[in-house]
């Protein structure tokens, strides 16, 4: 193969799989439950939604950071972002709301700064 076009390939290949490899945020099954133990702990120790009032959607995690879109069953209110942070082996919720400023956001992967997106 001429030699400028195996370069080539090599860098379309190099390209691709870190494409593939940065557009990940999908969650181990693990990490899956876990967040959701953290997530409804944390709705019913911090707010005053019942946990049975609202399901989570489009969690992703992009280790050591999480995200989840807190729905209400019912649309009474908006949807909920929840960021979450793995400390010694356990999911601490680091912020629940409906937006966050720019330098909490700065602290986060790019791919979880906007799961409404």
């Amino acid at each position: 193969m001429h030699q400028g076009l195996a370069s080539i390939l090599t860098m379309f290949l190099l390209v691709s799989f870190g494409t593939i490899q940065a557009q990940s945020v999908t969650c181990e099954k693990e990490d899956k439950q876990q967040l959701d133990v953290a997530i409804f702990n944390y709705l019913k120790t911090h707010t005053a939604v019942p946990a049975n009032s609202v399901t989570l959607l489009s969690k992703q995690c992009v280790m050591p950071y999480a995200v989840a879109i807190v729905h209400p069953v019912k649309p009474i209110t908006d949807d909920a972002v929840i960021y979450l942070q793995k400390v010694d082996d356990q999911w601490q919720v680091m912020d629940m709301g409906t937006s966050f400023d720019d330098d909490f956001l700065a602290k986060l992967p790019a791919q979880l700064r906007h799961p409404n997106e």
